[in-house]
């Protein structure tokens, strides 16, 4: 039956992704090899950057420069007006911020070797692995992620998003129901318009840490062996983020804080902001072994 099966598939213009990669994928779940078949026809597509692949001391660096700046920038806006807070954080905060994520993502992934390491000179694998070792990657994870709203190091560096990977694509998959189903279509009828989605996706930017504790507790009660290291990240992760607007408040007052917060709320959405186009597409995916819409598969 899976050979008629495969073979449908390949006569109506798919490609099984059971055939594509099963010389890689034995007693692996079709799940746990989508991120390896998508890098696969990536590669395959563009070979030419093979080179970029594996660890690098730019992505530490760039992401505590990014936290640098933050931190500056949340200074001077002690004394910017209210508006011009609004302005900067739009324009500016929300990109750094949103790279603080994607970058905090890379940090998590980083394995460093090196034997591997490009080696324009004899000390570049070892300063590669410098920035790139796991105590680095936390550290500087942990406070660039301190100066954001988001929970980026307790998601990203925790079992969580190992599971993510694993199970992506099926019903064991919960980064959806966890937290991107914020930014999913507008559940209530009466908000179910470019208004109310708007309004949604807005209130969705401003209580991340809500969605994000509230889908972790029923987790640690359920099942504690499975996620105690996630919740002991999430109390470094507020924690920082305590400390962080402690010392900005009894120095400079609350705008600073201001600029944070609002940073990281347009880098999610706030106000229909660009960037939330990366949050709506997040994990909305579609692979080769997916059916082809009905128009492609009458023309093939």
């Amino acid at each position: 039956n899976n050979n008629n099966n495969n073979e449908d598939e390949e006569e109506e213009g798919r490609v099984s992704v059971d055939n594509l990669w099963a010389h890689w994928a034995v007693n692996k779940p079709v799940s746990f090899r989508w991120h390896d078949l998508r890098r696969h026809l990536i590669l395959k597509k563009y070979p030419d950057i093979l080179h970029l692949k594996g660890s690098d001391s730019r992505t530490t660096l760039f992401c505590g420069a990014f936290a640098a700046c933050q931190v500056g920038l949340s200074i001077v806006s002690a004394k910017m007006s209210w508006w011009g807070i609004v302005g900067v954080s739009a324009v500016v905060g929300a990109v750094l911020t949103y790279d603080i994520q994607a970058l905090c993502h890379e940090m998590c992934h980083q394995f460093p070797n090196p034997s591997l390491a490009r080696k324009n000179s004899k000390f570049q694998p070892w300063w590669n692995w410098l920035w790139t070792n796991k105590v680095m990657s936390h550290a500087i994870g942990l406070l660039s992620s301190g100066l954001t709203w988001g929970p980026w190091y307790s998601y990203y560096f925790g079992d969580g998003h190992r599971h993510h990977h694993k199970f992506v694509g099926t019903g064991r998959d919960i980064d959806g129901d966890a937290l991107f189903w914020v930014w999913a279509r507008a559940p209530f009828k009466w908000l179910d318009n470019p208004f109310g989605s708007v309004l949604w996706a807005s209130v969705g930017s401003l209580v991340i840490p809500l969605v994000y504790f509230g889908s972790l507790f029923p987790c640690l009660l359920r099942d504690l062996s499975a996620n105690w290291k996630e919740a002991i990240l999430a109390s470094l992760d507020f924690g920082v983020k305590g400390i962080v607007t402690w010392a900005l408040v009894s120095r400079f007052g609350l705008k600073p804080c201001v600029y944070l917060v609002l940073s990281s709320a347009f880098s999610m959405g706030l106000l229909c902001h660009p960037l939330i186009t990366f949050w709506i597409l997040q994990h909305d995916c579609k692979t080769l072994a997916d059916p082809l819409p009905k128009d492609e598969e009458e023309e093939e």
